[in-house]
């Protein structure tokens, strides 16, 4: 049994958990990603993590200090924070930006004032993409939660919204034919960045300006992913269509695997046959930017890194500074999309691969 001190109150474990699903009252104001650093605790018998020192100092984290939303209870420990959530003033900002992330089954928004993330939700949707009405749907869902947003910072209206997400929401907020898009090649500019009065969508923002995407496919959350790839990493993505990608010299290298049946996934030997024709391109790789749920473990002890964290970071920096939105657009114009089912290296990995399977 763990017993866990929490303000004064043991809590009885019969296994490890997560500490924010057992504090009501502590505010997470980025959505308990870890990269606010305003969800301050100070325990005994906590080790520290990564994101811990990204916050505090060396003598404040010997002092006890962390942060409560990435910490797992997996031992007797003893934790004390003010609590925040039942008696936190929003305090009233004169400027603001926003992002918004549209995921298949949820949307992430972001408020920052002219530097500063301030908060993040993230809300289910549960549209049906084949539903006529799904683009008025989301956008009413986006306004709603923006406007909730906006009246407890007591700001009027936000200066930008930054928008991102995945191809096919991105196809339902702006009205367009997914069909028609997946006839589209990667470099066609139809899916370079573009920026729009927010009155046009009827959305309370001044400027909306929509991050660059890949394809009918693949989306501007890719591209978001993939400015934190560097020469030594792979970004993995099993969030919907599997994805592969990695950075070169001559830009970025992404092998996708689409359309997939759900119902007839491909072997993992498929996919590690990719990781492996990756390695060959570039031995230094030692990293692994992960989105999604893998159905296979890292192979050549690459180190696993949580992609969305990085993405959200990246959305943040954009939100309020043109230059990473900028770097959106040269990322797009040096991605490279390839088929490994035609490249003669990848058969002969992913041949022995299943020949080592059935032996």
């Amino acid at each position: 049994m763990i017993k866990a001190t929490i303000n004064g109150k043991v809590i009885e474990l019969a296994k490890p958990a997560p500490l924010k699903e057992l504090t009501t009252n502590l505010k997470l104001p980025c959505g308990g990603r870890g990269i606010c650093g305003r969800c301050k605790i100070i325990v005994q018998g906590i080790p520290t993590t990564k994101k811990d020192y990204k916050f505090f100092t060396q003598t404040q984290l010997e002092q006890g200090a962390r942060i409560a939303c990435d910490k797992i209870i997996s031992q007797d420990c003893t934790i004390e924070y003010v609590p925040t959530a039942k008696t936190q003033e929003y305090k009233k900002i004169e400027h603001c930006s926003m992002f918004a992330s549209l995921g298949i089954h949820n949307i992430v928004i972001g408020i920052l004032d002219d530097v500063q993330l301030q908060e993040t939700v993230e809300v289910a949707h549960n549209l049906d993409i084949t539903d006529k009405e799904a683009g008025k749907k989301l956008k009413a869902k986006l306004i709603q939660e923006s406007l909730e947003l906006m009246e407890a910072y007591r700001v009027p209206q936000a200066q930008t919204l930054l928008l991102a997400g995945n191809a096919q929401m991105l196809v339902l907020f702006l009205g367009e034919s997914y069909e028609k898009l997946c006839t589209f090649d990667y470099r066609d500019s139809i899916f370079d960045s573009y920026s729009a009065s927010g009155v046009r969508y009827s959305l309370p923002m001044e400027d909306i300006f929509i991050l660059p995407w890949i394809n009918g496919y693949l989306g501007s959350d890719i591209i978001s992913a993939l400015t934190a790839l560097d020469e030594s990493s792979l970004f993995i993505d099993f969030s919907q269509t599997p994805l592969f990608a990695t950075k070169t010299n001559e830009g970025y290298l992404l092998a996708p695997f689409f359309p997939i049946d759900e119902h007839h996934p491909l072997p993992n030997q498929a996919y590690l046959a990719t990781i492996k024709y990756f390695n060959h391109l570039d031995p230094n790789i030692n990293k692994a930017l992960i989105r999604g749920s893998l159905p296979f473990d890292l192979p050549y002890g690459l180190e696993s890194i949580d992609a969305e964290e990085k993405m959200l970071e990246f959305l943040c920096r954009a939100a309020v500074d043109r230059k990473y939105r900028t770097k959106a657009d040269k990322v797009r114009r040096q991605c490279s999309i390839i088929d490994l089912a035609q490249e003669p290296l990848w058969q002969d990995y992913f041949s022995r691969l299943c020949q080592g399977c059935n032996d």
